[in-house]
C-alpha cells in the first residue's frame, strides 16, 4: 500500500485541484499534440476532462443512479467548458449538456454530452458532434485512472475530400458550408488515431463508433459534392491493428441506391495502411471518377458492384490495387450522343501496381447481345495529369470470342482467339487499335484502326485483312442488315471456294453516310449469276466494295452448257452500283469464250430462250463465239424472268450451217449476234452455197412478240446466184456482178416474204429474142417481192434499166425443178415492144419459152430482121396486135409460133395492116431466118401495103432471104390473077398514054392482071424494086426503081404496053422483059406515095422493044 500514499495524497485534494495538477504538466504538450492532430483530438480531450471533473460524483452517486443517467447541473457544465477551454490555443468549446449514469448492461459508467460545439480562433465552426456517448474502463476508473472502452456518436459529420492530386483526406467536420476543417490522408488519419490510441487513458479503448452518420464527400477533380445522411462509422483497436468501417447508402439519380462500405486498417506502429472498399449497384462513371486507375469506367452506364484492396503508402498514395468487379446490365455510351451499345454482363479481376503503373486484368469476362469473350490482359497507364492517367497502353488476350450482334449475322460468328493492342484516352475518348487479332480455324483477321467520341456521336476508322478464308466463313462475317440484299444475294449464289487477301475498311463520321470498302480475292469458287443459267465454275477473281457500289471480276471459270461445251467465262464482272438501293441491282457482265453449240445452249434458256422463240436448235450451227453479255437483275425476293434486263453481243467466227436455211450451206468467216432493248439481230458477211451476201436477221423479243424475223442484207447478183438458185434463165441472159439488197419476213406457219431490189450496177443483162441488151455499166432498177418455201414464187418482179420497163410474177416448179413461168403483163422497150410476155420455163438443160402476147412489136429494131448467124435462142410465140414492119406496113393480129433451137423455124398468120390476110412461114439459113408469105388474096395484100390501091384478088407468094447484110432481104413476089381497079395512079398514068379503054376498064370492073411477078431487095431504109412485071389481057406493064418506107417518097419507072394480048405475042419475041409489048410507053413516078408525079414519052410508042434497052436509063438506087 506504501506504493499507493502518494495517490492518498492526491485523493485529499479537491476534484478540482487534482484534475489541474494531473493535467497542468501534460495540458502543453498535449494540446499541442491535440492541435496538430485536428478535430479527433479536440474531441478526445472533451471527453477526458469532463471524466477528471466527475469522477468523485461518480463514485459518491454509483448506487443511487444504478440503470439511469444524473445531467451535471449548469455549473458542472461551465465548469468543464472553463477548463476545456483553458487547455485551448486560440479555439472554443461549447457544451450543452452533460449526463452521467451507468446504462452499460455491465454497469459500465457512462458519460453522455450533447451540442459539444468546437470554434476556431476565427470562430467558425470546425466540429458539432449533436450526441456524444463514452463508457469507462470500471476497474481503472477505481484506482484513480480515467480509461475509455468505448466512444459512440450520434449525428456527426464525416468529410471525404480527394484533391487535385488524387489524395483521400479523412476528417470530422462542422456542418456542412462552415469553415474548412483539417484534413489528413488516410495513412496520416490512421496515423494520429495509432498515436491517440498511444494515450494512457485511451489504450483500453476498444470501439468508437458514430451511427447517423452526416459524410460529405467532395472531389476537387470533378467539382462533385455528395452528403449522405444516416452513414454509419466504426473504429475498432486490436492489439496489433486499428480498423476503421465506413458504411453508407448514396442515392443514385436512377437504380436503387448503391450500398458502399470502406474499411481501413493499420498494423499499429508502423507507416502505411490497407484500403477495402465494398460497393453494391454503384454506378460505373462514379467509380470511375474515385479510382482513378479504373478511369476506364467512365463510358459506362451500369451498375457496378465489387470490392477494392488499396494498400496505402506513409504518405497516402495508393502503392497497389487488387480487387474484382461485376457489371451489371448496362450500355456502353460516352456521350448523350453517342449510340449506346447494350451489354448484359461483365466482369474481371484486376491488380495494379503504382510502381510500374500497370493494371493487370487476370480474367475478363463479358456477355452482350453483341459479343461474348473472356479475356486477360493487362494496361499501362501513362500521362498522369493531378493523379489520373490521360493514357492506357494496353494488352489483350481473347478466347471464346462470340460475335452475335442482333440482326447483324445470320448466325453468331465465334473465333478461338484473339488479341488485342490498342491505345485508350479517357479523358479525349480515343480508342487506337494498333492491332487486333481474331483466329478460328485456320483463318486470322488483322485489324487496325482508331474508335473516337466525337461531339455528334461515334467515329470509326477501322481498316481489317484476312490472308486466307472460307468463302462460306467469310459470309457469315457480313453483317446481314448491312446491304442485306446484297448479302443475301451473295449467300445463295456465290458457293464454295476459298478468300485470300481479304482488305475491309470502314469510316463512320456522325451525321455523314457510312463510308466502306472491301476487296478480296477468290478461287475455286461456284458464282450462280442467275438462276435459269448455268453456273459459272471454277471460279478465280477479286470483289470489292467501295461506298455504295459492289464488283466482282472474274479472271478465270467456266460455264459448262450442258452437252454442248464449255464456255470460259474470265473476264466477267458482276457490279452493284448502289447496294443501298431498294432493291439494288445487279448488273452482270458476262464474256464467254467458246464454241457456238454451247453458246447456242446458254442462249436457248431462260431469260433469252432465242432459239425455242426462233423455231431453231442448238447444232443449227457450228464455229466460235465471244460473247458479251449484260443482265439487270433486281436484287429482291421472287425475280421473275420478266424482270431481268439484258444485252447480248457476240462475234462469231467460223461459222457454218446447212440447217438455218434448208437445203442451203452458210459460211461465215465473221458475224455479230446482238439482242437487248427488245430485239435480237444477227449479221455479217458470209456465203450462201457460195454466194456471198451481208445480211441481217432481226427479231423482236419478249413477251407478246410471237416469233416473227426478218433477214435484211445484200446479196450478189451475178450468174452464180441464178445457177445456186435454180432460176432458170437462158444462159447469157445474165453476166458481170452485182448486189440486190433483200428484206425477207420470217412469220411462224408463214412462208417466207422476200423482196429484192438492185441498181444492177455491174450486171449486164440480154434477151436476145426481144432484141433487148443491158450493159454492165449502166444503171436501173430491179424490184422483187418474192415468196419462198419449199417452191418459191415472185409474186411481183419489176424492172426499168436501158429503155426496158416490165413487172410481173414469177413460179417456179417443185423440188428445186427450175423456172416454171414468168409473166410479165407489161413489158415495154422503147420503141420495140409493149407487150405481155411470158417466158416458159423447158427444164433445167432447155431454153425457156418466150410467149408475147398483144401489144405491138417494131420489127424494124428488132434483131430478129437482120441477117447474121443463125444460132439458137428460146422458141417464141407471138400474139400480138400489131407487128410494125415498116412505116406504112404492120402486120395486125400476129400470131406466130418459133422454134429457135437451131435458127427462127416457124409458122405464123396475121392481117397486113388489118386488112389482108397473109400467113408465112420462117426457116433458118446460114444468113439468118428466110421468110414465105401466102395469102389467097395477093392484090388486097398489094392495096393494104398503099403501093397500089384498090387491087383485089389473086393468090400471092412472097419469100425473103436474108442476103448476109445487117437488115437486108432479097425479096421474090409472085401474084396470079390479080384485078386493079380505080387506083389513081395508074389511072394517071393510063391517062398520060391517052388509052381510053384502059380507063374505063380501070373504072369499071378493073383491069385483071394475069400474073404479076417482083424481084427487090428489102433494106432497113425501103425497098429497091430491081424487076416486076404484070400482065394481063388488057396491057402489060413493067417497074423498076426506090420506096422509100421512111420517108414514103418513090422513084419508079417502067413501060405500059397497051393490048398485051396482042402486043405481048410480038413482045415475047422483041422486048427484052417480062411484061413488055412490041411497043409501049416509057413512064416514071415520083415524089410521095399518096400523090406521085406521073411522068409518059409519047415518043417511046415509036422505039421497039428490041431496041428500048438500048435508051432505059438505069434503075435509080435507094439512098438513106
Amino acid at each position: 500500500m506504501a506504493d499507493d500514499a502518494p495517490q492518498s495524497d492526491d485523493k485529499q485534494l479537491p476534484p478540482e485541484a487534482k484534475a489541474e495538477e494531473d493535467a497542468e504538466p501534460v495540458a502543453a504538450s498535449t494540446l499541442r499534440r491535440h492541435r496538430k492532430r485536428g478535430v479527433v483530438a479536440h474531441t478526445m480531450s472533451v471527453v477526458s476532462t469532463l471524466t477528471l471533473l466527475v469522477i468523485v460524483l461518480l463514485i459518491v452517486a454509483v448506487l443511487s443512479m444504478m440503470g439511469r443517467s444524473i445531467a451535471l447541473p449548469q455549473w458542472a457544465v461551465d465548469r468543464v467548458e472553463t477548463r476545456v477551454n483553458a487547455d485551448l490555443d486560440g479555439d472554443r468549446v461549447e457544451l450543452e449538456t452533460i449526463s452521467l449514469g451507468l446504462r452499460d448492461e455491465a454497469f459500465r459508467p457512462t458519460i453522455d454530452v450533447t451540442g459539444v460545439a468546437v470554434y476556431n480562433s476565427d470562430d467558425a465552426p470546425i466540429l458539432v458532434l449533436p450526441k456524444l456517448r463514452s463508457k469507462l474502463d470500471t476497474s481503472e476508473l477505481l484506482l484513480g485512472r480515467i480509461k475509455l472502452e468505448t466512444i459512440e456518436l450520434e449525428g456527426a459529420s464525416l468529410e471525404l475530400h480527394r484533391d487535385k492530386n488524387g489524395q483521400i483526406e479523412l476528417a470530422f467536420g462542422a456542418q456542412i458550408g462552415g469553415a474548412q476543417v483539417e484534413a489528413g490522408s488516410m495513412g496520416e488519419v490512421l496515423a494520429q488515431i495509432d498515436d491517440w490510441l498511444g494515450e494512457p487513458w485511451m489504450k483500453e479503448l476498444e470501439v468508437a463508433s458514430a451511427e447517423a452518420l452526416t459524410i460529405r464527400m467532395s472531389d476537387e477533380r470533378t467539382g462533385d459534392v455528395t452528403v449522405v445522411e444516416q452513414g454509419q462509422l466504426k473504429l475498432t483497436n486490436e492489439e496489433r491493428v486499428i480498423e476503421l468501417n465506413i458504411s453508407f447508402q448514396l442515392d443514385q439519380p436512377s437504380g436503387p441506391p448503391a450500398q458502399l462500405f470502406f474499411s481501413a486498417d493499420k498494423a499499429k506502429g508502423s507507416e502505411g495502411a490497407r484500403l477495402v472498399g465494398k460497393f453494391t449497384d454503384l454506378r460505373a462513371r462514379d467509380l470511375a471518377a474515385q479510382v482513378s486507375a479504373l478511369n476506364f469506367l467512365n463510358v459506362l452506364d451500369a451498375p457496378a458492384s465489387g470490392s477494392l484492396t488499396a494498400e496505402i503508402s506513409g504518405d497516402g498514395q495508393v502503392a497497389s490495387l487488387a480487387g474484382s468487379l461485376d457489371l451489371a446490365k448496362g450500355e456502353l455510351r460516352p456521350t448523350e450522343q453517342s449510340q449506346p451499345v447494350p451489354f448484359n454482363h461483365a466482369k474481371s479481376y484486376l491488380r495494379y501496381d503504382a510502381a510500374t503503373g500497370r493494371l493487370l486484368f487476370d480474367q475478363i469476362t463479358l456477355d452482350s447481345p453483341q459479343l461474348r469473350l473472356t479475356a486477360t490482359g493487362h494496361a499501362d497507364l501513362r500521362d498522369f495529369n493531378a493523379g489520373i492517367p490521360e493514357t492506357l497502353l494496353g494488352q489483350l488476350r481473347f478466347s471464346n470470342v462470340r460475335l452475335a450482334p442482333e440482326g447483324m449475322f445470320e448466325a453468331p460468328v465465334s473465333f478461338e482467339n484473339g488479341a488485342l493492342d490498342m491505345r485508350y484516352q479517357p479523358k479525349a475518348l480515343a480508342l487506337d487499335v494498333g492491332q487486333l487479332v481474331l483466329r478460328n480455324e485456320g483463318a486470322e483477321i488483322v485489324a487496325k484502326g482508331a474508335v473516337n467520341v466525337l461531339p455528334e456521336g461515334w467515329g470509326v476508322s477501322l481498316d481489317a485483312g484476312i490472308d486466307r478464308i472460307d468463302y462460306k466463313r467469310l459470309m457469315a462475317l457480313w453483317p446481314e442488315n448491312a446491304v442485306d440484299k446484297t448479302r443475301e444475294w451473295l449467300v445463295e449464289n456465290v458457293q464454295g471456294g476459298t478468300v485470300e487477301r481479304a482488305h475491309a475498311s470502314l469510316r463512320v463520321v456522325p451525321e455523314k453516310p457510312v463510308a466502306a470498302a472491301v476487296s478480296f480475292d477468290f478461287k475455286d469458287a461456284r458464282v450462280q449469276y442467275i438462276k435459269t443459267l448455268p453456273p459459272v465454275e471454277q471460279a478465280h477473281g477479286y470483289a470489292s466494295i467501295s461506298g455504295k457500289a459492289f464488283n466482282l471480276s472474274l479472271k478465270e471459270g467456266h460455264v459448262t452448257a450442258k452437252d454442248a461445251g464449255v464456255l470460259e467465262a474470265g473476264g466477267s464482272v458482276m457490279e452493284i452500283p448502289d447496294m443501298t438501293a431498294k432493291p439494288a441491282v445487279g448488273v452482270f457482265d458476262l464474256t464467254l469464250k467458246g464454241p457456238v453449240s454451247a453458246a447456242l445452249v446458254l442462249l436457248d434458256e431462260e431469260p433469252f430462250e432465242f432459239l425455242a422463240k426462233s423455231g431453231l436448235t442448238p447444232d443449227v450451227a457450228t464455229g466460235q463465239a465471244q460473247i458479251t453479255t449484260r443482265l439487270t437483275v433486281p436484287l429482291k425476293e421472287r425475280v421473275q424472268v420478266e424482270d431481268i434486263g439484258y444485252v447480248v453481243a457476240a462475234d462469231v467466227s467460223g461459222v457454218a450451217s446447212d440447217t438455218l436455211v434448208k437445203g442451203r450451206a452458210l459460211r461465215s468467216d465473221q458475224m455479230e449476234v446482238l439482242a437487248g432493248g427488245g430485239a435480237l439481230t444477227i449479221g455479217g458477211k458470209g456465203t450462201i452455197d457460195g454466194v456471198p451476201m451481208d445480211v441481217l436477221w432481226s427479231r423482236e423479243i419478249g413477251k407478246g412478240t410471237g416469233k416473227n424475223s426478218r433477214v435484211e442484207g445484200t446479196i450478189e447478183l451475178s450468174p452464180r446466184m441464178l445457177d445456186v438458185f435454180n432460176v432458170g434463165l437462158p444462159k447469157g441472159s445474165v453476166s458481170g456482178k452485182g448486189s440486190a439488197k433483200m428484206d425477207i419476213r420470217l412469220a411462224e406457219g408463214v412462208a417466207p416474204a422476200a423482196k429484192l431490189t438492185s441498181d444492177l450496177r455491174g450486171v449486164g443483162l440480154s434477151i436476145p429474142a426481144l432484141g433487148w441488151n443491158k450493159s454492165r455499166a449502166a444503171t436501173g432498177g430491179l424490184t422483187l417481192d418474192l415468196k419462198m418455201g419449199d417452191t418459191p414464187k415472185v409474186n411481183n418482179v419489176t424492172i426499168n434499166a436501158s429503155g426496158l420497163q416490165a413487172s410481173g410474177n414469177v413460179t417456179l416448179k417443185p423440188a428445186g425443178g427450175g423456172l416454171d413461168r414468168a409473166i410479165f403483163s407489161r413489158l415495154k422497150i422503147a420503141g420495140k415492144l409493149n407487150s405481155r410476155v411470158e417466158v416458159i420455163g423447158r427444164g433445167a438443160n432447155s431454153q425457156p419459152q418466150v410467149v408475147i402476147k398483144g401489144g405491138t412489136i417494131d420489127i424494124r429494131k428488132f434483131g430478129v430482121t437482120t441477117g447474121g448467124s443463125s444460132a439458137g435462142g428460146p422458141p417464141l410465140e407471138f400474139a400480138l396486135d400489131r407487128l410494125v414492119v415498116t412505116d406504112t406496113i404492120a402486120l395486125d393480129q400476129f400470131r406466130g409460133s418459133f422454134r429457135n433451137d437451131k435458127g427462127m423455124d416457124g409458122t405464123f398468120k396475121a392481117k397486113l395492116n388489118g386488112k389482108a390476110a397473109i400467113t408465112g412461114t420462117v426457116i433458118p439459113t446460114n444468113k439468118g431466118p428466110a421468110v414465105r408469105i401466102l395469102s389467097d388474096n395477093g392484090g388486097r395484100v398489094i392495096s393494104a401495103t398503099g403501093i397500089l390501091e384498090n387491087v383485089n384478088g389473086g393468090n400471092m407468094s412472097l419469100t425473103l432471104q436474108p442476103n448476109g447484110k445487117p437488115g437486108q432481104f432479097d425479096g421474090a413476089l409472085s401474084i396470079t390473077n390479080a384485078r386493079v381497079k380505080k387506083a389513081p395512079a395508074l389511072a394517071d398514068l393510063l391517062s398520060a398514054i391517052s388509052v381510053i379503054g384502059l380507063l374505063e376498064q380501070l373504072t369499071g370492073d378493073g383491069i385483071l392482071f394475069s400474073n404479076t411477078d417482083a424481084r427487090f431487095l428489102l433494106t432497113p431504109g425501103g425497098v429497091t424494086l430491081r424487076s416486076s412485071s404484070a400482065v394481063g389481057p388488057s396491057m402489060g406493064i413493067t417497074m423498076d426503081g426506090v420506096f422509100n418506107t421512111t420517108t414514103r417518097r418513090m422513084d419508079m419507072r417502067g413501060v405500059v404496053s397497051p393490048i398485051y394480048a396482042v402486043n405481048g405475042l410480038f413482045g415475047a419475041l422483041f422486048a427484052p422483059r417480062k411484061g413488055e409489048g412490041l411497043f409501049g410507053f416509057n413512064y416514071t413516078l415520083r415524089g410521095s406515095a399518096d400523090g406521085p408525079k406521073v411522068g409518059v414519052n409519047p415518043l417511046s410508042v415509036l422505039t421497039p422493044g428490041i431496041f428500048r434497052e438500048i435508051f432505059r436509063q438505069p434503075a435509080p438506087k435507094l439512098k438513106n
